[in-house]
């Protein structure tokens, strides 16, 4: 029964911890007027002093009196969030199924939930610019950006949520598009947040919208902590109308917001890749609904979700078919390898004849070249000659990398690295030998071949350090570097007009990966590198090398026909019952004990399946994961297929998720992105 009194007041409290509760504390009567939701207090908590967030504010509780404790303070100075986004909060707690705390923590920065008072009244830096570049002149729209411009004005003019997919091939001007819909809100006095997918493309897009606004915000996760809370306290306090930033920026704290532009709308970066496994695109979406926003999602590739929900009327399309200016697409040419291969009798399997001879001309004329391949480090795995033993990590279920570079194999999945053996672990005696391709490999061998040129490599391996993606991306746009090398780091957003000629390296790769959305990958990433080719008044070459040219994603990709390739997956998908068909939810198991979590999953799974049966969803699995073990948990897979995610979810929030045991743990991922 709950307690009331006229004098008491509780709050009930969201802390950061892995707890799926809120905690009720009273409120002494000096601090019940100073005391708001959206606020922090100090508390007491399991015999620690720590900060929590006020969720609701009560005269009764359902704790008995002789149990509830005091807050020991409140920071009256600042609301952390307001009641929009406790909502948004709420629905990404209920729909993805994690804990209120959880979800805040994500929401609210950590320099922000720890913020000390005294920098309170700090005052924002200056950022630094990414140097020698100058952002493209603003010019005149064409009809059909006219017309996709035009219905998003209208959308912001009558104060309404619209959700538009603004479908436009590479080149097609949907940056521009952005900025004038950003003039346009702001001279309605909307604010505006700009979401792009990797921190990578933040510095461009910053000297973009720099050049047109003087309240631009940075939101990612390398900027300083100082920097960071300096931005979130200037946004909250109106000093910044427009936010450009990574997954994070959609929680930007703009009370009256306007419009949301969420920039490569497909890429799977904007899934979060730990609880809560939100995707910031439809958490996007989900905010401009609650807060009357326009909600812009661009892509020259869009997801199979976004372009069916344009069919099913949730979603407005907006087409932008051909590049700015008329510039054409550059025109590809597919090379297969298994005849190069034969051709160099197995001599060259990284590089076709063709492709560095048009790599050679574009260096003596002074054009330059991007080469992309997927697969950093050296050689992709290291193998014995005599018995065929492959090198793994001591973690994870998978092959070691090697890295030249630092003369060590590496683990791309927890960092883990050894030195490479002489001899064979397995047989104590074959030779090791290195195989398989990757862009350290790439480099070095270019650099091989054209000794005059100036060849530069750009991967997570090579821009760990601070400054180092900027630099290198500042050199080529200078012209200092004739070839860049790269993985999918270089396959978005570089807009330099002197680039006439991408190589693709191996542009089947993930189609061998066990994931259905394989072909989606292989086809976006393909369209989106290309298109970094005869962006300016040059004209641009395409040369795609695979193994499989009689595929129809290859095809499809070579002529950026996204129409073709969306329907044939669609139908594929169809088939299957996979999303967007259906919606899926992947309950992932993990556990140290490979025999003890198969025996788990087993009982789990069998009850769990009763359950939700009852409510109409189907099922696959439990089965172990394609990558079984990952950081020294072993995992299972088991896929709940459904047509409507929150009446499942809602049963999910209700099942225990956890082993008795405490050696097994049971994550819910929504809307899964990758099954691997």
């Amino acid at each position: 029964m709950k307690r009331a009194s006229n004098k008491s007041v509780f709050i009930q409290v969201a802390v950061d911890r892995y707890v799926d509760k809120l905690f009720d504390y009273s409120v002494p009567l000096d601090m019940v007027d100073s005391v708001k939701i959206g606020m922090r207090v100090l508390i007491d908590f399991r015999r620690k002093k720590i900060y929590g967030l006020v969720i609701s504010k009560s005269n009764t509780t359902d704790v008995p009196s002789n149990k509830i404790k005091p807050i020991l303070s409140v920071d009256k100075e600042i609301l952390f969030f307001d009641k929009n986004m406790l909502k948004l909060g709420i629905w990404i707690s209920q729909y993805y199924c994690a804990p209120l705390g959880m979800v805040l923590k994500n929401i609210i920065p950590t320099q922000i939930r720890t913020l000390k008072k005294k920098f309170l009244n700090c005052e924002q830096e200056g950022e630094e610019k990414l140097d020698s570049y100058l952002p493209p002149v603003p010019h005149h729209l064409n009809k059909d950006q006219l017309d996709a411009l035009n219905e998003i004005l209208n959308t912001i003019n009558n104060r309404e949520y619209n959700t538009f997919l603004l479908y436009g091939v590479t080149g097609s001007g949907k940056t521009e598009v952005y900025l004038r819909s950003i003039e346009h809100a702001k001279a309605k006095g909307k604010q505006a947040i700009v979401i792009v997918p990797e921190i990578s493309l933040t510095p461009q897009m910053i000297e973009i919208f720099e050049t047109r606004f003087d309240d631009v915000a940075v939101f990612h996760s390398r900027l300083t902590p100082k920097k960071r809370r300096l931005y979130w306290l200037g946004m909250k306090r109106g000093k910044y109308n427009v936010v450009i930033g990574a997954r994070s920026a959609v929680f930007a704290p703009f009370e009256n917001l306007g419009l949301i532009i969420v920039d490569e709308e497909h890429e799977r970066t904007y899934k979060q890749g730990e609880i809560p496994f939100y995707n910031a695109r439809d958490v996007a979406v989900m905010r401009g609904k609650m807060s009357g926003a326009c909600v812009v999602l661009g892509s020259a590739t869009p997801s199979l979700e976004s372009y069916s929900n344009c069919e099913k009327g949730k979603y407005k399309l907006l087409e932008l078919p051909f590049r700015v200016d008329k510039k054409e697409l550059p025109k590809v040419e597919i090379i297969d390898m298994n005849h190069e291969i034969k051709k160099s009798k197995g001599k060259n399997a990284v590089f076709s004849a063709f492709l560095l001879e048009e790599i050679e001309k574009r260096i003596k004329i002074g054009e330059q070249c991007i080469l992309f391949l997927n697969r950093r480090g050296y050689s992709t795995f290291v193998c014995c000659k005599k018995c065929g033993f492959v090198m793994k990590c001591e973690h994870c279920s998978i092959a070691l990398t090697f890295h030249k570079s630092f003369s060590a194999l590496k683990c791309h999945r927890c960092d883990y690295s050894t030195n490479l053996p002489k001899v064979c672990p397995e047989c104590k005696d074959g030779e090791m030998k290195k195989a398989g391709t990757g862009t350290e490999k790439v480099e070095k061998q270019l650099k091989k071949i054209f000794p005059e040129a100036d060849i530069a490599r750009m991967d997570t391996d090579i821009t760990k350090k601070k400054g180092s993606y900027e630099e290198i991306l500042g050199n080529f746009r200078r012209g200092k570097i004739d070839v860049l090398v790269g993985t999918q780091m270089i396959a978005k957003g570089l807009d330099i007009s002197n680039v006439t000629l991408v190589g693709i390296i191996a542009a089947d790769i993930a189609l061998n990966l066990p994931d259905f959305r394989a072909g989606e990958y292989t086809f976006q990433l393909i369209t989106q590198v290309s298109g970094r080719a005869g962006r300016g008044a040059l004209k641009g070459n395409v040369i795609l090398q695979t193994f499989s040219p009689e595929l129809p994603v290859i095809n499809f990709a070579a002529k950026q026909d996204y129409i073709a390739f969306y329907k044939v997956e669609k139908e594929f998908r169809m088939e299957l019952k996979y999303p967007p068909q259906q919606r899926f939810i992947n309950i992932c198991f993990r556990g140290e004990n490979e025999v003890e979590l198969a025996r788990f999953v087993q009982n789990y799974c069998m009850k769990l399946k009763v359950i939700l049966s009852s409510a109409g969803a189907g099922f696959k699995g439990p089965i172990p994961s394609p990558i079984k073990k990952i950081n020294r948990f072993y995992r299972w897979n088991m896929i709940v297929m459904t047509k409507n995610i929150l009446s499942i979810a809602s049963i999910l929030n209700r099942c225990a998720f956890q082993d008795d045991s405490g050696r097994n743990q049971v994550v819910v991922d929504v809307d899964p992105l990758s099954l691997l």
